[in-house]
């Protein structure tokens, strides 16, 4: 996918503002924000991997840092 986190997270919020005023729809605007989210994570992880901070995420976690 070729849209910018700034875009992906506009498109987020877009969707959750449709969603309550839509109700007949509200599911296809919920799906949508959550393939939107899903996009961003796995950018999340794919930066962690290709930086090699696994580790440090994992320490830190295990130490508490949330």
């Amino acid at each position: 996918m070729k849209l910018s986190l700034k875009e992906l997270s506009l498109r987020i919020a877009e969707m959750g503002a449709c969603e309550p005023v839509d109700k007949p729809n509200g599911h296809a605007y919920h799906g949508l924000l959550e393939f939107y989210d899903k996009v961003i994570y796995d950018r999340y992880r794919r930066f962690i991997v290709r930086h090699d901070l696994m580790e440090q995420f994992k320490a830190e976690d295990a130490a508490g840092a949330r």
